[in-house]
């Protein structure tokens, strides 16, 4: 919907769009520490944890009403409330029945509290239910985890590590096939720890062709270039060309790559400039011709705290104005317009 010459529509908007923001800034540690369901149907009975030879032991009781696969999804807090453990466990629970769920966590004493969800189906593409990032000596470690919706698919997940002046220093990208309803936990290790001041997830479920993204960080005196390619619905044979460059534009010696691309799937590029001065670089990918170059994907990309939001009709800019898929993004924050007006009210 492109909304324009009408100033208290305008108003009612930013107002609407004020409180979504209040309602779904997150809260630092705040989490839940007790039990809790999204579904009526899923019922958590009892649940008990406890430190076993040095791991925290988790059990829970779950009954449903009627038949359905449950998850359950444990998110680990440290003392300062980060979350440093993400585990989950999945079966199917006959109708009228109780299961007794049994994970274990292996940061143990390291654990100030967990937060235990007993999870059911959801209708939505996929959904984000936790994630981390945790910093190593010698790397940053991103934990996501991922629930898929109604049908099976190959799921990619992206972290770009971005430095404190916004630039992206490092992207690694990582996927799987997802099964309905099934829950998936994505780690992927960063290699520019002294760089990089946040971390931004995208999750990836298109069948489109096109470069992701791609970051510079010095290392040991060296510029690493790395990047991210997603392929589309047919497999391929593809080029990188990297062409280094010194302060002052002199072009360096070219790396070429040819690599083999699963269908759906991401590939990393990783290439160490071994030439003294490298200070940039101009990536470019091309098709299994060696002729089409194939750039970033085209359009907007609707986030919702950094995190991509897969939506069957992409956002268009006509005109300086942009009209967004509002019924998707109100679903992803879990949101109906006769919610928002109760909220508003």
């Amino acid at each position: 919907m492109i909304i324009r010459n009408n100033k208290n529509i305008v108003i009612i908007l930013t107002i609407v769009l004020f409180v979504l923001l209040m309602l779904v800034s997150p809260t630092p540690g705040m989490a839940n520490p007790s039990p809790n369901t999204e579904s009526s149907n899923i019922e958590i009975l009892h649940s008990d944890y406890k430190i076993i030879d040095g791991k925290m032991k988790v059990t829970a009781d779950v009954r449903v009403q009627e038949g359905e696969k449950v998850s359950l999804l444990v998110i680990g807090y440290d003392k300062s409330g980060e979350i440093i453990e993400i585990k989950q466990t999945s079966t199917h629970i006959f109708g009228g029945s109780t299961y007794a769920f049994q994970l274990t966590m292996d940061n143990g004493k390291q654990l100030s509290k967990v937060d235990i969800q007993a999870l059911g189906a959801t209708q939505e593409p996929y959904k984000i239910l936790a994630q981390t990032t945790i910093k190593h000596k010698d790397h940053v470690e991103a934990v996501v985890a991922v629930k898929n919706g109604p049908i099976s698919q190959k799921m990619n997940l992206v972290a770009k590590g971005i430095n404190k002046s916004g630039k992206v220093v490092e992207v690694r990208g990582t996927g799987s096939h997802a099964f309905e309803q099934s829950i998936l936990i994505y780690k992927i290790k960063l290699e520019a720890v002294n760089d990089i001041a946040k971390v931004q997830y995208l999750v990836l479920v298109d069948d489109q062709t096109y470069l992701v993204d791609y970051g510079t960080y010095i290392k040991n005196g060296q510029l690493i270039v790395t990047s991210v390619f997603k392929n589309g619905a047919k497999p391929q044979q593809i080029m990188s060309k990297v062409t280094p460059y010194t302060a002052n534009g002199k072009a360096l010696k070219i790396r070429t790559n040819s690599s083999h691309a699963f269908s759906n799937s991401t590939y990393n590029l990783k290439v160490v400039i071994n030439d003294k001065g490298a200070n940039r670089v101009d990536l470019k990918f091309y098709d299994e011709t060696g002729k089409n170059e194939i750039k970033k994907r085209k359009g907007i990309i609707v986030t919702i705290d950094g995190q991509g939001l897969a939506v069957k009709h992409p956002p268009v800019m006509k005109k300086g104005s942009v009209s967004v898929p509002m019924r998707e993004i109100f679903e992803a924050l879990e949101l109906t317009l006769s919610g928002i007006r109760k909220q508003v009210r």
